[in-house]
């Protein structure tokens, strides 16, 4: 990983330094797959392109024109240093620094801060589309100077570019995250993953570099996404290099000769289906979870209304829809009377209990077209869709305030008298709000008008119902 200190200036305006940590970069990891090919026999290891993808992602001021001319004519130098013609240098890192603008350009998003979702989804097909073009440019330049088959060129480029890519970028994007070798004292995801690796290097056979996927899909639900990235990149680069060096076969069955290739097929079907399972189940917990926060933020838990939030989660529905004469809105907006004197004389326990009942009553007073919320403490509201006139709202209103306070509530084993103030408005009543208006904006400033006439009938003395209507 690439110390944090040494982009610590890339927040800043300073031209030259960005184009020296530039140049510094694409020569250390240029000379990082000069070292590794013969050390690993690999036949191609090329992390310049990948790299710097990475940073001008992560970091994007570093994303410019400018900056990638810069890394284009470093490595072109530094091939044509290392025995090739300039013309050839040129030419090859065309292919190289092709890579690097696709694969920027596509996950590239300004909205993302770090590795995130919508990165990881354009993440694959960014690398893929980078490898491609890369491959495309390469291959010819590879047959042209080097003598290779045109095939076997395109082949070994497009693979390169694609494994190290989706190697390294999540790496260098991840790299902000938080991470903790204390994550590790939950051993079993990775003893998982060591046991399942230890049976791909023995069984042998291509279909075997899959047996990993479950362990490492179990490693990505219970680490942080740095570590996920790390051991994700660290198992793909080992088998890589195993592969490299010949102790990993990928033709037939290895040391476990005795293992025909169908069984080694047949492992790796079952490893590949069961990781889209855990998935799956993974999204499902977390679906429910997220459905149990929504539930719990749209709903009163003591009365099991409707929250304000609730309410307009549920108005969303009628955003778009305009008010007219055949779907007229009332509001009521209902306060409790002295509802502190019975907290502070019986206990919380006893307001509940009102609460509860009040709300019991409410629900058995309307229909199911009304919205009942709990608006805080002892007020609530009815978003009524039956009421078209200020007559009729005014009817049920009152027809609510006289059963309450005609029937005593039962709390704290005794029979408690409980009054309520309640202040309407209609649509009808304020057709000026309405013009041009959705249900959404005219719902909003009825419970305004509403508001104001509860604290008509609160200053009128309270068990009383406002605006009065002869």
């Amino acid at each position: 990983m690439i110390g944090k200190h040494l982009f610590s200036s890339f927040d800043r305006n300073n031209n030259i330094r960005a184009a020296l940590i530039i140049i510094l970069i694409t020569i250390v990891f240029y000379y990082v797959g000069e070292l590794l090919r013969p050390h690993l026999m690999l036949a191609s290891f090329w992390p310049v392109n990948a790299v710097l993808t990475g940073i001008f992602i992560r970091y994007r001021n570093m994303f410019t024109g400018r900056h990638i001319f810069l890394a284009w004519m470093t490595m072109a130098v530094l091939d044509h240093y290392n025995g090739l013609s300039i013309s050839g240098a040129l030419l090859m890192n065309v292919a190289n620094i092709s890579f690097v603008i696709v694969a920027a350009w596509y996950i590239y998003d300004r909205h993302d801060e770090g590795l995130t979702l919508p990165m990881m989804t354009r993440l694959f097909p960014g690398v893929f589309l980078a490898s491609l073009l890369c491959a495309t440019a390469g291959a010819p330049a590879s047959v042209h100077y080097f003598g290779d088959v045109f095939h076997v060129a395109w082949l070994a480029w497009f693979s390169e570019q694609l494994s190290t890519g989706m190697l390294i970028i999540p790496v260098i994007l991840a790299s902000g995250s938080q991470f903790s070798l204390r994550e590790l004292k939950n051993c079993l995801p990775v003893f998982a993953l060591l046991l399942s690796a230890t049976c791909a290097f023995y069984v042998g056979g291509g279909a075997s570099l899959t047996f990993t996927l479950p362990a490492l899909i179990w490693c990505a639900m219970s680490y942080s996404l740095l570590m996920t990235v790390l051991i994700s990149g660290l198992v793909g680069l080992s088998q890589i290099i195993l592969v490299s060096v010949d102790l990993f076969s990928i033709d037939s069955s290895h040391l476990l000769s005795f293992v025909d290739s169908m069984t080694v097929t047949r492992v790796a079907v079952a490893a590949m289906e069961i990781s889209p399972l855990i998935c799956a189940c993974k999204l499902l917990g977390l679906t429910e979870r997220f459905e149990k926060v929504t539930v719990r933020a749209n709903f009163d838990t003591l009365t099991k209304l409707y929250s304000r939030s609730g309410l307009f989660a549920r108005l969303e529905q009628f955003k778009n829809k305009e008010i007219s004469s055949k779907n007229s809105i009332s509001i009521m907006l209902l306060d409790l009377d002295y509802f502190k004197h019975i907290n502070d004389s019986y206990g919380h326990l006893a307001g509940d209990e009102v609460l509860r009942e009040f709300s019991d009553r409410l629900r058995h007073y309307m229909n199911d077209r009304n919205i009942i919320c709990r608006a805080g403490g002892e007020e609530f509201l009815i978003v009524s869709f039956n009421e078209k006139t200020q007559a009729q709202c005014y009817r049920l209103a009152e027809e609510i305030r006289l059963q309450i306070c005609n029937t005593p509530f039962r709390a704290a084993d005794r029979d408690l008298d409980v009054t309520v103030s309640i202040g309407f408005a209609t649509s009808g009543m304020y057709p000026e709000i309405t013009r041009g208006s959705s249900v959404r904006q005219t719902i909003d400033r009825l419970i305004s008008h509403a508001d104001e006439n509860l604290y008509l009938a609160k200053r009128e003395g309270r068990n009383k119902t406002a605006p009065l209507f002869a």
